[in-house]
């Protein structure tokens, strides 16, 4: 099935792509041969053959405008004064899919009673060592290197990208810890690893009336809210395991400073877990890891903090919901290993710098418009028609095969059944998926 302008303008036009080619200096007069929907249309078509170059790029062109265009043609469409155009298109797509956003479809046990769940976390990809100015990597004696880290918030209950942001790989998950803040409503929750500890940003959605969960950093000072007294955590977890318990359940304040009321749900670990992270501590060579007695002691336990109180969560219930962080991970996954994120420059000549955050802009912008779309619209509808829970790994491979009748179809139900049968999880009455757990009803 062959896709045409006429129907790319068609399918693209809610977008706004030829007012936004004009604003942001695309395109400054008539196009000849690249103008911008081919432009676009053609990277995603690219795309799915799951390998990327200029001459892949400019052969779906050249199929959708019925004119030859060379890899040349297209390589001048990647130069600086063009970025602006793939930055907008990006923010245009994450704009609209967040208006249109419904109320969520499938209820969740452990989620119910918030408006919405975010979980945050980020990504690294290396680039070839050329673009080491704009995304240095690592501080490392082997010279320059390039890596990009892409920061994503993921809307737990839609299923939807609610931010991307393309960064530095030093650009650490505390300097963008705030950005949470513009979106936050009263009862949304935010789950979070420790790269994003802040105790000022937490306090401040506490303040927003919304919830978070987040892994406990080492170190926090913790105080008793009764006489303000530190509290030993060390101390108490051994007291624990002296009287056969694996949890310690505690409402403190947290920090000198930021004085922040929270829950603190300390759970013993399974000892293969916690020999292993002992192991990991033991190889850490950073120079500011701290390897005490205490600390190593600590690891023995998974620690959370959160603002959620016993009568919403139970301490397993806590562990539980910080467990959908594996969501993000497997949205991830799914990049690199089903979409090409992860291979996008091996190989190949190396870019310049205007060619690489291009690429890498109009790559998230294709995940937004097509695959979370279709991937959100058949998670609900398949759960509603037959209870079974669509797996992303096995619908990126669909996607891939079927992403132009996807894209031309009036209406993508039509392709309900088959996505039914051959892309959800296998039915484990034994051990449930993490989506059937997050989805199943009470």
């Amino acid at each position: 099935m062959k896709l045409n302008i006429q129907q790319i303008t068609t399918k693209l036009s809610e977008y706004q792509i030829q007012e936004l080619s004009v604003r942001t200096g695309f395109q400054l007069r008539q196009a000849r041969k690249v103008d911008c929907l081919s432009f676009v249309a053609g990277f995603f078509l690219m795309l799915c053959t799951g390998r990327y170059s200029l001459i892949r790029w400019a052969a779906k062109i050249s199929s959708l405008t019925g004119c030859t265009v060379s890899k040349q043609a297209v390589l001048k469409k990647l130069q600086f004064r063009h970025e602006a155009f793939a930055q907008g298109l990006l923010a245009q797509v994450l704009r609209q899919d967040l208006q249109k956003q419904s109320k969520k479809a499938l209820d969740s046990r452990v989620f119910k009673g918030f408006r919405q769940v975010y979980v945050e976390d980020s990504t690294c990809a290396h680039l070839p060592d050329s673009l080491a100015c704009f995304f240095p990597g690592s501080h490392s004696n082997k010279g320059h290197c390039a890596t990009a880290r892409i920061q994503l918030r993921l809307n737990l209950l839609g299923e939807q990208y609610s931010k991307l942001e393309l960064q530095s790989c030093r650009d650490n998950g505390q300097k963008y810890a705030g950005d949470i803040l513009d979106v936050l409503q009263p009862g949304d929750l935010t789950i979070r690893d420790m790269g994003y500890w802040a105790l000022p940003i937490l306090k401040k959605i506490a303040e927003l009336m919304a919830f978070f969960l987040s892994r406990y950093r080492y170190g926090a000072n913790l105080y008793s809210p009764e006489n303000g007294e530190i509290i030993d955590l060390a101390k108490q977890l051994r007291a624990c395991r002296r009287k056969g318990l694996a949890v310690w359940d505690q409402w403190v304040i947290i920090g000198k400073e930021a004085q922040l009321p929270a829950r603190v749900v300390a759970i013993l670990a399974p000892q293969q877990v916690a020999q292993s992270r002992k192991r990991k501590a033991a190889k850490d060579r950073h120079q500011r890891a701290n390897h005490s007695k205490e600390y190593m002691e600590l690891l023995s336990w998974t620690i959370f903090v959160t603002n959620v109180d016993e009568q919403t969560w139970t301490a397993q219930q806590v562990l539980q919901a910080y467990g959908f962080r594996w969501r993000i991970e497997i949205v991830f996954k799914c990049w690199k290993s089903k979409l090409g994120f992860a291979q996008m420059f091996s190989g190949k000549k190396q870019p310049g710098p205007a060619q690489a955050l291009i690429v890498f802009h109009l790559f998230l912008a294709w995940l937004c418009l097509f695959f979370v779309r279709y991937y959100s619209f058949f998670l609900h509808a398949v759960f509603q028609s037959c209870q079974r829970m669509v797996s992303l790994m096995k619908f990126a491979d669909f996607f891939k095969e079927h992403f132009t009748e996807l894209a031309l179809s009036p209406e993508p139900s039509e392709f309900l059944g088959f996505v039914a049968y051959f892309c959800t999880h296998e039915k484990r009455k034994a051990r449930p998926s993490q989506l059937d757990l997050l989805y199943m009803k009470n």
